[in-house]
């Protein structure tokens, strides 16, 4: 103002008051309306992961399976069963276990529907559906979970509905997604993911499929109608529940699909363009009229601080509140404010591994309990309450196993969803740079059947087989790591698709490998989770056929083998297997063994 005697202006301050004022409380409003948004979408993916989680619960609670071990049978008494009931009873627990088996599958490929058609969903609302190198890596992970689930004859119904695009613009590729409306065929865009016929088992050509004219509805609608025709199935059973318990199913079928629509609706429908702008440009007026209203007094320092560093502090400060609520307008997006529906998901396959436990393993012996208070029991009963039961249960490992989750995505979780104590410390060592290297060292990882230095501790290990896996001190951050309680590093997947069992399963997602990384390229990141050449992440490689495990003492054997110093003959030290005959070879991915 002393040099450009243009922009000296004598005037009150009480307007630029006025504009403060009235600018603060534009910007307090949007954030309140963004809280406001983040709140709503919390209370609804809990509200809609907790219905797939009651609803996995009541299935296997109501089946009535094979009715072994009744009250009334253990007080009153029951004849000996002949041959043909028995053979009825263990035709009744099958199908019943069947029915447990595809809802705990088709529950948790809801959850994961879920996440895919949310990241769709923001990529529209955001970039017009133009799918970035993050979305396409959270895409590719989240399509192979799904793949690692569901039979082929449902993933062509999931990949027919599904509409990822990739078109040539300008010698780049430009990979772009669509969802909840019919499509129109265009000629220059071509299928990212093309939709192959149930026992098409022909060679990838990796060609250029055009999009067709079709629609693109919401894909965990699509999860949700298989869903509802498997709880169907046991109406009026003998084996499974009455027609009553339709109303509950339809009650929880209807208040997941009420959630999915409201948040559906926070994605595409932001806050007002008129009212973002209104608040950019007034922040704007503010931030330019306060240096030029603002009286220079004789101080050259207080000048300074009066008319830069306090306005220039003050927009800062503005502009931090607008970021914010601009971060938490959309809470189910990929910022380090929106939600951790990983989480949310991870508790719903831990739920579901609990209902199916309960309902097949734990059901019986939990049930000849509830006789020990009744007089009239005989006592033979009481101390038979540990013999096994006559149909045998089915067991989870059998039918379902826990992947590791690769580490460019346990990198994403760690860094925006991690303790910030446990960030800062990585990034203060040095480790920030290569975290996805730093994260291998530090996470124990169950590698399911193959041998690595990633294996898990097994559940039996004795204290000698515990030094195999030797943990770093707890004062370490790789330490803090290893014992975070609030981290998770597996997901829930199907056996029998990932199996021997399932030939066409494994066809077609050997092609899909293979037409994902042709397109994509190989030096794509989320390439790099089908096929890589890399070491660092050569064990994060999805999809893959599980291969048979070695025998356990084999196994700390060669571990031991390799820790121990040259020339030392290692002893390993008693075990509780010993003196028992090995175990025989099991398939960890194949088909499961038949009841006994």
């Amino acid at each position: 103002q002393r040099r450009f005697t243009l922009f000296q202006i004598d005037c009150s301050t009480s307007g630029l008051s006025m504009l403060g004022s009235l600018t603060v409380f534009l910007l307090v409003f949007r954030m309140n309306q963004s809280m406001a948004r983040n709140n709503e979408a919390t209370e609804r993916t809990d509200e809609m992961f907790g219905e797939m989680d009651f609803l996995v619960h009541s299935v296997c609670a109501f089946m009535a399976g094979a009715k072994e071990d009744l009250l009334h049978d253990l007080v009153m008494g029951q004849a000996p069963r002949t041959e043909e009931e028995l053979q009825q009873m263990r035709l009744h627990g099958e199908l019943a276990t069947a029915i447990r088996i595809h809802v705990v599958r088709l529950c948790v490929a809801f959850g994961v529907s879920c996440l895919l058609y949310f990241r769709i969903l923001t990529a529209m609302a955001d970039a017009q559906g133009i799918l970035e190198e993050e979305d396409l890596i959270q895409i590719v992970f989240l399509h192979s979970r799904l793949q690692s689930l569901l039979y082929e004859e449902e993933m062509e119904v999931v990949d027919q509905y599904l509409c990822i695009t990739r078109e040539m613009e300008k010698g780049e590729a430009e990979y772009r997604a669509e969802v909840g409306r019919f499509r129109i065929a265009r000629q220059k865009a071509g299928l990212l993911i093309r939709p192959r016929t149930a026992g098409d088992n022909s060679e990838e050509g990796c060609q250029f499929v055009q999009q067709t004219s079709d629609i693109a509805p919401p894909l965990p609608k699509v999860i949700l109608g298989m869903l509802m025709e498997v709880c169907h199935q046991p109406l009026a059973q003998k084996w499974g529940y009455p027609e009553r318990v339709l109303n509950l199913m339809t009650g929880i079928a209807a208040d997941a699909l009420d959630q999915l629509t409201h948040l559906s609706g926070l994605i595409m429908r932001p806050v007002s363009l008129a009212y973002y702008q209104h608040c950019r440009v007034i922040v704007v007026i503010f931030s330019v009229m306060w240096p030029l209203v603002t009286e220079v007094g004789e101080n050259q320092i207080g000048a300074i601080f009066d008319n830069v560093v306090f306005p220039f502090v003050v927009y800062w400060a503005m502009s931090g509140l607008e970021r914010l609520a601009e971060m938490m307008e959309n809470p189910v997006g990929d910022d380090d404010t929106d939600l951790n529906l990983l989480q949310q998901l991870h508790e719903l396959e831990v739920g579901a591994q609990l209902a199916f436990e309960v309902a097949e393993k734990r059901r019986s012996s939990l049930r000849r309990t509830l006789a020990r208070v009744c007089p009239s029991c005989p006592e033979t009963v009481k101390a038979q309450r540990k013999a096994p039961p006559m149909v045998a249960s089915a067991q989870f490992e059998d039918w379902f196993c826990w992947l590791p989750i690769p580490t460019v995505i346990a990198e994403g979780m760690v860094l925006k969803h991690g303790h910030v104590d446990h960030v800062h410390s990585a990034f203060f060592e040095g480790h920030i740079a290569e975290f996805r290297s730093f994260l291998r060292k530090a996470l124990k990882r169950h590698s399911a059947g193959r041998r690595s230095i990633y294996e898990a501790i097994p559940q039996d290990a004795e204290s000698e087989e515990l030094k195999v896996y030797p943990e770093a001190g707890s004062d370490t951050t790789m330490g803090i790591i290893q014992r975070d309680c609030n981290g998770f590093w597996h997901y829930l997947a199907f056996r029998p698709v990932l199996s021997a069992s399932g030939t066409g399963e494994l066809t077609r997602q050997a092609l899909w490998r293979k037409r994902m990384v042709h397109l994509m390229g190989q030096d794509h990141p989320a390439a790099e989770l089908l096929q890589t050449d890399s070491q660092d992440t050569a064990r994060s490689v999805l999809l893959r056929p599980l291969v048979q495990p070695k025998p356990r003492k084999h196994h700390v054997s060669e571990a031991l083998m390799q820790v121990a110093p040259r020339g030392a003959s290692p002893q390993a030290g008693p075990s509780r297997d010993a003196g028992r005959d090995p175990p025989p070879p099991q398939d960890l991915m194949g088909t499961p063994p038949a009841p006994r």
